[in-house]
């Protein structure tokens, strides 16, 4: 946006556009066809717009600019960043699932210097305990000291009940973690 504010501003305006369409089908809360509808409707007209302006600007700016080099990215990847609106069950963007995978890539790299083989895989198994207990609305916490309490005298046997996905609470009293993912 430095070197060309008006047409990067013109760009933005047009996603906000677009974004707004997304918050109205979630504040109606359409089901899946009533999305793609809503988005052929709305969201195809603007994409058209923004595409057309998009390929007379490129020939307007100099391919090495930030704005230039900007239009020639979403231009190569046009045709895939538009097929959201051929369905209403595909997301605009895909925050929701880079949310997910960001703190499993921290982990991966923090990983690497856990000091030992060993302490990394007791790592990632804690990981992906905690994983499955905020998947399940599993406060973590009472989880494991729930099953640090019951695993002395656990038998082989019932040691898939301790999984958090199959465990719940023994009293109702306990909060539920809340998952920033979800």
């Amino acid at each position: 946006m430095d070197n060309d504010t008006p047409r990067a501003t013109y760009v933005l305006q047009k996603i906000q556009l677009l974004y707004a369409i997304e918050r109205e089908c979630e504040l109606l809360n359409l089901d899946f066809n009533a999305i793609k509808l809503m988005r052929q409707q709305k969201a195809v007209p603007i994409l058209q717009e923004l595409e057309t302006w998009l390929k007379e600007n490129k020939s307007q700016v100099l391919p090495k600019s930030a704005i230039g080099k900007a239009i020639d990215y979403t231009l190569n990847l046009w045709e895939r960043q538009k097929r959201y609106v051929n369905d209403g069950r595909y997301k605009i963007d895909n925050n929701l699932i880079e949310s997910h995978m960001r703190p499993i890539a921290l982990a991966r790299k923090n990983f690497l210097f856990a000091g030992c083989h060993e302490a990394a895989q007791h790592g990632a198994i804690l990981f992906s305990l905690f994983g499955c207990c905020l998947k399940n609305n599993v406060n973590p916490y009472h989880w494991l000291v729930y099953v640090l309490n019951r695993l002395p005298d656990c038998k082989k046997s019932e040691l898939d009940d301790l999984l958090p996905h199959i465990w719940k609470p023994v009293t109702n009293n306990l909060p539920v973690f809340e998952s920033s993912l979800s």
